[in-house]
């Protein structure tokens, strides 16, 4: 039950970073001063998005570094999975270093998230942080709206339910 509910977690926990770091750092679409598309998503004023940019003006360069660990630690977890030399030690070790590393992302997902809240109208906020919810939970919705569940590891395709590769979220990309 234990490995159930650590798996649970950390399923949950994964989808909530791709999530936010997709609607933070991708570029769906053209966006203004190069603002992440969640700005736009949220319909931010000027003021807002500066204040945002100055409170933690290196989270999408962090946030792009930390996911970069993640996935190459993830990989490295998916390369002993498929050895079948790899030890249950090897195994078990890798996946500490992944959930590490998906840790460290979540922390620092969640502080900004929480930092970018102190600026927003409270229907933002209930926005966002509705979305990171749905997220937590594991039903993830675009922020151009609509379900986008996918099977894999990946970002999922297409309006409404994902196809192919999804952390079962697609982030509204079409």
């Amino acid at each position: 039950m234990k490995l159930r509910k650590r798996t649970f977690l950390w399923i949950g926990g994964y989808v909530l970073i791709g999530m936010v770091v997709f609607l933070l750092t991708a570029q769906a679409a053209p966006q203004p001063d190069n603002a992440p598309p969640m700005f736009n998503w949220l319909n931010l004023s000027a003021a807002q998005r500066e204040a945002i940019q100055q409170q933690d003006p290196t989270f999408e360069a962090d946030a792009a570094a930390m996911n970069q660990t993640v996935s190459e630690r993830r990989a490295a977890l998916a390369a002993l999975l498929e050895n079948p030399d790899s030890s249950n030690e090897q195994i078990l070790a890798q996946i500490d270093q992944v959930n590490e590393a998906e840790h460290a992302l979540e922390q620092r997902v969640i502080r900004y998230l929480l930092a970018v809240r102190e600026h927003l109208t409270s229907d933002q906020q209930l926005r966002m942080m509705g979305l990171a919810a749905s997220c937590v939970r594991g039903r993830g919705h675009g922020y151009r709206g609509g379900e986008g569940e996918g099977a894999g590891s990946g970002q999922g395709q297409g309006q409404g339910q994902g196809q192919g590769q999804g952390h079962g979220w697609r982030g509204g990309r079409p």
